[in-house]
């Protein structure tokens, strides 16, 4: 259901004499300053859906302070669905379609016309959305853009288990997160890229070859006949002992 208010016109209702608003299909926009009917003009409208004014209070002044005998009305005309609709209220008095009728009949019919519920207190007050939990505020905001924003599994799942404060803290906080991972890869990346340039300047080919070399020793050690050694080593031990007697007893004979 689609409701637009057209027009708003206020006889004798507090500051206004005699006043017609008219609205567009567009946003729509009230400029005054302050102390100057602003407050006035949502209060009429509230006055004539629901008897009270924008905090609830159904005991308040309506009528003008201007004239002696004011014939205070207020009179909307709203688009409901491509239907004209005329409300109109005057203290006692209620018009449904410049048909009068009574409070009660009022009330059904407007009721019966808007039917989707809350649709009359946004109309009404516009302090009415400020008012609502924030639920409420995310699901009907979520609604106007249905048709331009595609569904999203994370979106939702978020929408529906946390508030968009939330949302808002534990986005920051990935971000934080991802940041610092950042800046630490970067960190690794420049410590490899200098380990690497360093690599750069040793000469493999001089190493391999200095490999090969220390390998060939090292077969070499281990391919070596220890035991043939130690037999060698002990056949020169002996002749050495044997030299040694006969050195020492030639100079034994030359010595008599």
């Amino acid at each position: 259901m689609k409701a637009i208010i057209k027009s708003i016109t206020l006889n004798h209702f507090r500051k206004y004499e005699n006043e017609t608003f008219e609205f567009g299909p567009a946003e729509n926009t009230i400029e005054k300053p302050n102390m100057k009917g602003k407050s006035s003009l949502a209060t009429a409208v509230s006055w004539l859906f629901y008897g009270k004014d924008l905090f609830g209070a159904s005991q308040f002044e309506v009528e003008s302070n201007f004239v002696p005998d004011p014939k205070t009305n207020v009179t909307v005309i709203m688009d409901v669905d491509g239907k004209e609709v005329i409300l109109s209220k005057s203290p006692g008095k209620w018009s449904f379609n410049k048909m009068e009728v009574k409070k009660n009949v009022f009330e059904d019919l407007l009721t019966q016309t808007i039917n989707t519920p809350g649709v009359l207190e946004l109309l009404s007050n516009p302090f009415s959305f400020t008012n609502l939990h924030w639920e409420v505020q995310r699901n009907m905001l979520t609604k106007l853009f249905s048709k331009e924003v595609p569904e999203d599994s994370e979106f939702s799942f978020l929408m529906k288990s946390m508030p968009i404060s939330e949302i808002r803290k534990t986005k920051t906080q990935a971000k934080r997160i991802a940041n610092d991972g950042l800046k630490t890869c970067s960190i690794v990346i420049e410590t490899y890229e200098k380990q690497i340039s360093e690599c750069m300047t040793i000469d493999f080919l001089k190493l391999k070859k200095e490999l090969y070399v220390k390998k060939s020793e090292l077969e070499k050690l281990s391919n070596f006949d220890w035991q043939l050694y130690y037999k060698k080593e002990s056949k020169v031990k002996t002749l050495q002992f044997e030299y040694d007697s006969l050195v020492k007893s030639w100079k034994e004979k030359d010595a008599k």
